[in-house]
Parts: C-alpha cells; sequence; structure tokens
C-alpha cells in the first residue's frame, strides 16, 4: 500500500515538472494572464516589420455648377475624378488607338448605319450587381436627354434608336459615322439610377464612392482602407488655386502660364500639355458683307493672327488655324494656314467686290431710289463707314484683348469696328439671333474629330440644340462633305473626308484658328501617378494612383 503512494506521488511529480518544463519553453499558447512574460526583444534590425498604413487624402477641385455629375462634369478635373469611378464603354490608350473596356468588341453591319457593341460579361458594379448591356444603353439614353450640358453629347447626337440583343447593344444612326467606337470613351453608370440617384455613384473602377455633401465628393481606393481621392467644389476661380497650399497631397489643373509659377515649388511637380479649348475668330457669314467669301478673305488678310496671339497668350497656345487637335490620331497638320498677312491682297479682293474706299476709311454704300415731281426715277448713293460689330464675352480678360486686338488692326486697314462685351449668357442670346458679325470665342473639342463642329464651330443652344457660331447656310457645300466623311467604312476614308473638310475652312473662311491652349497639370510630390501626358485621359494609371 505504501509502495503504491509513492508511485502515486512520483508520477505525479513528473507530470507537474513535465507542465512546468512545457510552460516555459512556450510550446503552450499564453493567454492574457501570461502577456508580461511574452518575449518583447528588440528584433526590427533582422525582421521587416511593415508600418501602420498612414491615412492620406488626394484632393481635385472643380467649379460648382447647378447639375453636375458623372455624365455632365464641369470640366476637365470633374471628368477626370470621375474616370476613378467608372469603367468607359471603350479606351483610348496612349498611341489613340480604341481598346476594349466595358464592350469587348464591336461591328459595322454592311448598312454603314447598325454598329453593335458586345458588352463584356464579367464586370460587376461596386455593389456587387453585373454590369449587362441595360446600363451601357440607359448611360448613353442619359446622356442624350442632357443634351450639349453633357461633353459627351457629340457621341449620341447622331444615334437614331438602340436596342438589346443578348449581351449585344445595338446602335442604328442617323447618317454613318465611322469613328463611333472612338466616340464611347465615356463613363457607364448603372441602369439603376432611374430608380434612385444614390446608384449614379455606384461605379466598376479602382475607387469606391463614400460621400457626397455640398463641399464635394469623397471616393476611397478599393485595396486601400486609408486612401481617400476628395473632388471639392468651389465658386471661383481664385478658390481652385488655394488647393495648391503646401501640405496638401493636391492635383490640379491650370492655365500654362500659372503652371510655371509653380515650377519652384519643391513640394510639387508640374507637366504642360496642349489642352482642349480652341481658340478661334469666327465670322457670322448671314450678315451683310460678310457673306461674301471674298470679304472674309480680305479680313483674314488684314488680321496678324500671329502678332495677336504672340501679344495675348505668349507661348502658352498652341497655334492652329482649324478645330482638329494638333494631337490627333486622324490628321494633325491644323497648324497649316490656308491665308497670309497680307495688307495689300486684302485691299485687292475689297476692291474685286466694289467697296469703296474714301479718306482712308472702307464705305458702305446705299442706294436710295426716289421719284421726282415729274415722275422721273433718281438713284442716289448714301456713303457711310463700313463698321463692322465684334461680340466677345467680356468677362474673359484673354479674349476680350484678342478683341482689341482685331479692332486696332482692322482698323489701321480701314475697318471701322465697335466691341460688344456682355456676359456669357448674353453673347449666347446674340448669337442665336445673329447680332454679330465677328466673334472671339472658344470650344471644348473632343480629340475625335467632328466634320461639321470643325467646318461650323456649334455653341450650347436652347432645348437640347447646338448654334452654328459661323451662320453657314443650309444649303453649303459643307453638308455633302460632312455626310461622305460620316459614311467612311475605314480611317483612310475618313482621313480623306476631314482634309475635305479643312480645306473648304481653309477656302471659305468661315473662321480664323488662334489656336488650343495650353494647361499645366500641377501635382504634389506626395503623390504617386501618371498625369496629363497625353490628350485622352487625364489619369493614364488609374490603378496606379497612390501617395508616398
Amino acid at each position: 500500500m505504501r509502495e503504491k503512494r509513492r508511485t502515486l506521488k512520483h508520477k505525479l511529480l513528473c507530470i507537474g515538472i513535465a507542465l512546468w518544463l512545457a510552460m516555459a519553453s512556450g510550446c503552450l499558447p499564453p493567454d492574457e494572464e501570461y502577456t508580461n512574460n511574452m518575449d518583447t526583444s528588440d528584433y526590427t534590425g533582422q525582421v521587416e516589420i511593415p508600418s501602420e498604413e498612414k491615412e492620406a487624402v488626394i484632393l481635385m477641385t472643380a467649379l460648382k455648377k447647378d447639375a453636375s455629375g458623372p455624365l455632365n462634369p464641369s470640366g476637365e478635373s470633374e471628368k477626370a475624378f470621375y474616370r476613378l469611378l467608372f469603367l468607359n464603354i471603350t479606351e483610348p490608350d496612349k498611341n489613340q488607338n480604341v481598346n476594349p473596356s466595358v464592350a469587348l468588341k464591336w461591328n459595322l453591319d454592311e448598312d454603314l448605319m447598325t454598329w453593335r457593341f458586345v458588352i463584356a460579361q464579367d464586370i460587376y458594379f461596386h455593389d456587387g450587381t453585373l454590369l449587362t448591356p441595360s446600363d451601357v444603353l440607359f448611360t448613353l439614353e442619359t446622356v442624350k436627354s442632357l443634351g450639349p450640358d453633357s461633353p459627351y453629347y457629340g457621341a449620341v447626337r447622331n444615334i437614331k434608336s438602340m436596342e438589346i440583343e443578348g449581351n449585344t447593344l445595338v446602335i442604328r444612326l442617323n447618317t454613318e459615322d465611322s469613328l463611333l467606337p472612338w466616340r464611347m470613351n465615356l463613363p457607364v453608370i448603372s441602369h439603376k439610377a432611374n430608380e434612385d440617384d444614390k446608384y449614379k455613384w455606384i461605379g466598376t473602377g479602382p475607387f469606391e464612392f463614400v460621400s457626397e455633401d455640398e463641399t464635394g465628393i469623397t471616393l476611397k481606393k478599393k485595396d486601400k482602407e486609408k486612401l481617400f481621392f476628395k473632388l471639392e467644389f468651389v465658386t471661383s476661380e481664385k478658390d481652385l488655386r488655394n488647393i495648391l497650399k503646401p501640405g496638401n497631397n493636391s492635383i490640379s489643373t491650370v492655365p500654362a502660364d500659372e503652371g510655371a509659377l509653380y515650377e519652384k515649388r519643391v513640394d510639387l511637380f508640374s507637366n504642360t500639355y496642349t489642352g482642349s479649348e480652341f481658340i478661334f475668330i469666327s465670322f457670322n457669314c448671314s450678315a451683310q458683307y460678310m457673306n461674301r467669301t471674298n470679304f472674309r478673305k480680305a479680313l483674314s488678310c488684314f488680321l496678324d493672327t500671329a502678332g495677336i496671339v504672340e501679344s495675348v497668350y505668349g507661348d502658352n497656345v498652341v497655334r492652329a488655324f482649324y478645330a482638329i487637335h494638333p494631337d490627333s490620331f486622324l490628321l494633325g497638320d491644323s497648324r497649316k494656314n490656308g491665308t497670309e498677312f497680307d495688307i495689300e491682297a486684302g485691299r485687292e479682293l475689297l476692291k474685286q467686290e466694289n467697296i469703296p474706299l474714301y479718306g482712308g476709311i472702307y464705305q458702305r454704300v446705299q442706294q436710295i431710289t426716289t421719284v421726282d415731281a415729274e415722275g422721273n426715277t433718281i438713284v442716289t448713293y448714301r456713303y457711310t463707314p463700313l463698321r463692322l460689330r465684334i461680340l466677345v464675352n467680356g468677362y474673359d480678360r484673354q479674349k476680350l484683348a484678342v478683341a482689341e486686338e482685331i479692332k486696332k488692326q482692322l482698323e489701321a486697314c480701314g475697318i471701322q469696328t465697335a466691341i460688344n462685351s456682355p456676359s456669357a449668357d448674353r453673347v449666347k442670346d446674340l448669337i442665336k439671333r445673329r447680332e454679330y458679325d465677328i466673334l472671339v470665342s472658344s470650344i471644348d473639342l473632343s480629340y475625335v474629330p467632328d466634320p461639321e463642329i470643325i467646318g461650323m464651330l456649334y455653341k450650347e443652344g436652347e432645348e437640347n440644340r447646338l448654334s452654328n457660331v459661323c451662320s453657314l447656310p443650309s444649303g453649303s457645300p459643307l453638308k455633302a462633305i460632312c455626310e461622305k466623311t460620316y459614311k467612311a467604312s475605314n480611317l483612310s476614308e475618313t482621313v480623306e473626308g476631314l482634309k475635305e473638310v479643312k480645306n473648304f475652312v481653309l477656302n471659305e473662311v468661315p473662321y480664323i484658328g488662334l489656336g488650343f491652349k495650353k494647361v499645366s497639370c500641377v501635382y504634389s510630390r506626395t503623390i504617386n501617378g501618371n498625369f496629363g501626358k497625353d490628350v485622352f485621359v487625364f489619369f493614364r494609371d488609374v490603378e496606379g494612383l497612390d501617395c508616398k
């Protein structure tokens, strides 16, 4: 009996020793009461310990307007911001070739007016719903309803009808357009936005929607919990610059001359490139005297446009004489001039038009027919100085300076002028009523050339209609040229058509192009990204956008 007790004590002692050794060696997982005994040795020199991710907010600003959103952004900054949130129907690459995105492929029927876009079946919105052709259809219908308020309106205004066949969106056009795939570079929103406005922020891109309020919109990168991108709404051009104060993770686009001011900032990068704003001098081709081609040519001879650009814009404009971007993948010779600055040639053209010059001033001739007491018809002529009305937005300092230069140069050649410089809204009204002879203006152009816009330089009008600022008559040969260009079945035929449009502009002179404004992309050195290095997209590598 005593032997058994000794054996039992021995066994218990052995078990106790074993448990103590196990705990001492760390074989048992420590619970809360053992935390003070954990190894606290510093191994940072031997093991790489990842640092905690810091919260970072990348800021961008945009001018606030009454209606704004992914399909009607107010400007380039806002348009670029939505690129983070949404995938586009098609996606041009850095060489400006159109590539698949939401649309996997597309083809054109033999009628040359029916396009079939095959929609990907593996793209999901951030709420988990599958993107379908219905979403693409809803997007295009929404753009069409927005009219000229949307910068994407040019992609849909030629669409006659749309329907869905399986996973294919069938688009039928009013007239042929071989460049439709390039025009489909626009974001796709959910069709659920038709029922609930919150769904217009449910995207498919690398950033997700976080919040929207009166100050702006905030996104978060999907794979980083603490990386945010905020678009702040401001009400003045001055506030656009405040985003670039030191200490902000910020990015902004500014006029090229202002971009140069930031080059000395050690905390910023600055990259200047050619923007999409085309500045031009347009003629009202329906007005008296202005309806004569030789008269318009004479004015182009009287105007030293190179001198105007130099004195007003300096090196911050890329010269272009008609409305095709110098970097366009289709036609890049927009710098070629149709008429040269030659005052004597201009005087000869006005002489051919029988416009008299008295005392160094060109005269407007009015024929007056009267009948005397004896019933004889008497024809007399009244001569008054020929005076042209120059219309310009008085709130645009540079365009007003262009108008002043035009006035000075034309009056030096004997043509009197009067400058009308109301607000932008009033300018639109006067364009619609055609109460001007010369218009100084600009237009944001797509990098996919539109023959009609190239020839007539449309501006926004009422009821989703566009105003032809050159007032070219409906019977103009340009209409046939545009139709031929739209009907092109391949790119080489499209280029030939665009060349004909160019020759029409240079020969008929409905307008004189000054050039495309340069802009600067300015951004913090704390941001990793590729910005503003080509003409199709502001962010080239959306996935790689990050903060250091």
